[in-house]
């Protein structure tokens, strides 16, 4: 976080409580930590020359660590600085164009791709059509064979003397 010579750090965990204190070392100094509505944890220092609070640290550092910056059913890259940096898992998409168009992923929900679903859907009406065809086959081979057999001549016993 920030050097260990601005404040002490006393973290508790037990039964009773789970804390964490900061106990400035130069009582003179005036520091704050603050979470906002969209999560950013700060620590802010007054400055009483300047009259005004001094960022010194804040987490989360990058724009993918923020929870749900890309919403259910895709990831976050941020090595794309020139593209939006969210990224549908494959065999999803985002339900609300305008809204991945505008860059927010985070409210977008994404639902199975129609085309992955139509394979599948193809699939199986391809195996069962060919099962179907097989059938079809087997049958006509069994009744062309039961009518060759219906054809023959029988052949001729001829008695012992």
């Amino acid at each position: 976080m920030t050097p260990s010579y601005i404040f002490n750090v006393t973290f508790v965990s037990n039964l009773n409580e789970v804390s964490i204190m900061y106990r400035m070392n130069n009582p003179s100094v005036i520091s704050r930590m603050v979470v906002n509505e969209s999560g950013l944890v700060q620590r802010l220092t007054w400055n009483g020359r300047d009259q005004r609070w001094i960022g010194i640290w804040s987490a989360p550092k990058d724009q993918c660590d923020g929870y749900s910056q890309c919403g259910k059913n895709s990831n976050c890259d941020p090595y794309k600085a020139d593209d939006f940096i969210c990224n549908c898992l494959p065999g999803f998409e985002p339900e609300s164009p305008r809204e991945w168009y505008l860059r927010d992923g985070s409210k977008a929900k994404y639902r199975k791709s129609r085309p992955l679903a139509k394979a599948g859907i193809q699939a199986a009406l391809i195996v069962s059509v060919g099962v179907a065809l097989f059938l079809i086959v087997f049958l006509v081979c069994c009744f062309i064979r039961k009518k060759k057999k219906g054809k023959q001549i029988p052949s001729a016993v001829i008695p012992e003397h």
